[in-house]
C-alpha cells in the first residue's frame, strides 16, 4: 500500500479554496474599498401613481426597501405621504370622477447608500438612479412599482 504525500499543489489549492471562501465572506467589505466613486449619501424622492391602500399602510418611516428583481437593499424610507386616485364611476348613463376607497398615489421619500461617477448616482449595488428610472421596490410585506422623481445629495446634520 502506497502513503499518499502532501505536495506543493494540494498546498496551493489549499490556499486557492481558502481565499475563494475569506473573499466570499467579505465581498462587500472588499467591494466598498475598491470602488473608484465618491460616497454619498443620496436623497431620492419616488413617485407612485396607483398604490393598494393596504400597501400604503405598510410603507412608513424606517421601513427598508429592497429591488424586486435582486433583492438588493436600495434605500430605507424617510416619509410618505398619499393621495387618494380618483377612479371613474358609472352612474346610470353617467360617468363620475370619485376618489377611490382602495387606491391611493404617493410621494415616497428615500435615503439610499450609494456613490457618484461622472455626475451620475449610483446605488451601492451599481444600480444607476436617473430621474424617471422605474423601479419594482419590495419590502417584509409589500411590493410596488415607482418612478423616481428627484434625486439630491443628502445634507450632513
Amino acid at each position: 500500500m502506497s502513503a499518499k504525500k502532501f505536495n506543493l499543489f494540494d498546498l496551493l489549492i489549499i490556499i486557492a479554496l481558502a481565499g475563494v471562501i475569506i473573499g466570499m465572506a467579505f465581498r462587500a467589505q472588499i467591494k466598498d474599498a475598491l470602488f473608484s466613486g465618491d460616497r454619498v449619501q443620496i436623497k431620492a424622492v419616488l413617485e407612485v401613481e396607483s398604490m393598494s391602500n393596504d400597501a400604503a399602510a405598510l410603507i412608513d418611516e424606517g421601513v427598508n426597501l429592497y429591488v424586486f428583481k435582486s433583492g438588493n437593499l436600495f434605500g430605507e424610507v424617510i416619509s410618505a405621504e398619499y393621495t387618494p386616485v380618483f377612479e371613474t364611476v358609472f352612474v346610470g348613463d353617467r360617468e363620475i370622477e370619485a376618489t377611490s376607497e382602495f387606491y391611493s398615489s404617493a410621494v415616497i421619500v428615500i435615503s439610499i447608500d450609494g456613490y457618484t461617477k461622472d455626475g451620475t448616482f449610483y446605488t451601492k449595488n451599481n444600480d444607476m438612479l436617473l430621474v424617471k428610472s422605474v423601479f419594482s421596490l419590495i419590502t417584509d410585506e409589500t411590493f410596488f412599482t415607482c418612478k423616481i422623481k428627484s434625486l439630491e445629495p443628502m445634507k450632513n446634520p
